[in-house]
């Protein structure tokens, strides 16, 4: 495995490449996580318990990174409070915590979610206090199911993972094993939940009380009332108000386990009150109609996990690496071969086989490069076979002896510069390497830099 090092904390991520999760192009499944998204497309989170892996997914369920976690020490969705599992279900952080407000064991940041959600509720699942948050000791998680029921990763990680989440809106979505659907299913699903919210929208507006409460389950709870009582409720802010006007902004449809969540930013105005917050919906299906079972609403938070990240760089002087933009939106750049360069390269061709070098952004210039890099070995066996190795592991090579797919290598995003330390793993001890390649591609594919290392050069 590769670490980039920053100062102070090394990073436990095993990058994943930018593509769709299917199972393979023959079956064309997709993940059946994620049924509609606005035209804001933004990240959502999943962790794959079976697999002990949180993912960064993009709008368009590509992965875009992959990051070692642990998770509850008893198999199974959370029950009940000390039952040490880790819950199942679509979540959403409500808090982000530094280090100075949480213990040694918590690392230096922790996001709170909101477990129990009213799905849980309504199941009658207990307990409480589930997070996601770092941790001190790195070798934690090299023990997968080792929590008492939170979503733990190493400090360096939690850092690159707050990067791509916004308190109450970003889906955080816990499952024991990823399931698939087509393409075709996950569109015709996620149009007719948009024409719902629509529905239920336009109802809300126009006042039509029974039309609106329609859209509702019989068992709806929310803030401490029934469906009846909702009902009186919403009639009487009705009567209140002249003309009602909703607006919903990024929305997201998310499905898990028989129930959907519809996360959106609402902009509520009447002639005498206006108010901004995120609203969730929780959808069931009744009778082969989905209706809301319960819904909430928060003002838009004041914290940004982010911030708090650029807060922690600042003041510890670590390197965080940036937030991927998914390749299809990301701006188009002239790359030439003087934008980025190779010093201070140092290896081994003898065991661990390490290398360690600084990869320079040459521009002098605020532009900021990103890409894909790869090394490869050349292996000879004593029985004068030739084989490859390859940093990351396990890479497809072409006939020229680079990347089948350049996704396949590690992700960079340097200002200046970026250290890069590794090794070269799985050399048989009756095999030496003969030499290795160092492969740079820009963020689009193109080959930007190769560095050839002669195992007749000189060695550290």
């Amino acid at each position: 495995m590769i670490l980039f090092h920053g100062i102070g904390f090394e990073s436990n991520i095993a990058f994943a490449e930018t593509k769709s999760h299917a199972l393979s192009k023959e079956t064309s499944l997709t993940p059946d996580l994620l049924l509609y998204e606005g035209v804001k497309k933004d990240y959502f989170i999943t962790v794959e318990k079976s697999a002990q892996k949180l993912y960064i997914f993009d709008g368009d369920q590509n992965i875009l990174k992959t990051f070692k976690i642990t998770t509850g020490q008893n198999d199974g969705n959370k029950i009940a409070q000390g039952d040490k599992r880790t819950p199942e279900g679509i979540y959403f952080a409500t808090n982000v915590l530094k280090a100075q407000e949480l213990a040694p064991e918590y690392g230096i940041m922790a996001m709170p979610m909101n477990y129990p959600n009213p799905i849980d509720i309504e199941k009658k699942h207990g307990g409480k206090g589930i997070w996601i948050h770092a941790t001190n000791h790195s070798d934690r998680l090299l023990k997968p199911y080792d929590t008492k029921g939170c979503v733990v990763t190493v400090n360096g990680d939690i850092l690159e993972i707050a990067r791509y989440i916004n308190l109450e809106t970003t889906p955080i979505i816990i499952t024991k094993k990823i399931s698939y659907t087509t393409p075709e299913k996950l569109k015709q699903e996620g149009e007719t939940l948009k024409t719902i919210i629509d529905d239920w929208k336009s109802s809300w507006e126009q006042k039509d009380i029974d039309l609106y409460i329609s859209h509702y389950s019989k068992d709806f709870k929310s803030q401490g009332m029934n469906i009846n009582q909702w009902k009186t409720h919403k009639n009487r802010l009705n009567t209140q108000h002249d003309t009602i006007k909703v607006k919903i902004d990024d929305l997201r449809l998310l499905h898990y386990d028989g129930y959907i969540v519809a996360v959106f930013k609402q902009e509520y105005s009447s002639d005498s009150l206006t108010d901004i917050g995120v609203k969730r919906l929780y959808l069931t299906k009744k009778d082969s109609d989905w209706k809301i079972s319960a819904e909430e609403w928060t003002q838009l938070p004041e914290k940004s996990p982010s911030k708090m990240v650029e807060e922690y760089i600042a003041s510890n002087h670590v390197t965080v690496p940036e937030k991927i933009i998914p390749e299809k939106i990301i701006p188009k750049h002239v790359i030439s071969e003087d934008k980025i360069g190779i010093e201070d390269l140092t290896y081994s061709f003898k065991p661990p086989y390490e290398f360690r070098f600084k990869l320079i952004n040459k521009t002098e210039t605020d532009e900021k490069l990103t890409g894909r890099i790869a090394v490869i070995a050349q292996v000879h066996s004593l029985k004068g076979q030739l084989a490859y190795s390859s940093y990351p592991q396990n890479l497809e090579l072409n006939n020229e002896e680079t990347l089948v797919s350049f996704k396949d290598g590690e992700w960079y995003s340097i200002k200046k510069f970026k250290i890069v330390t590794g090794q070269i793993e799985n050399i048989d001890e009756n095999s030496s390497i003969e030499s290795m390649k160092i492969l740079v591609y820009s963020n689009k594919g193109e080959l930007m830099l190769t560095k050839d290392i002669s195992n007749k050069a000189v060695q550290k």
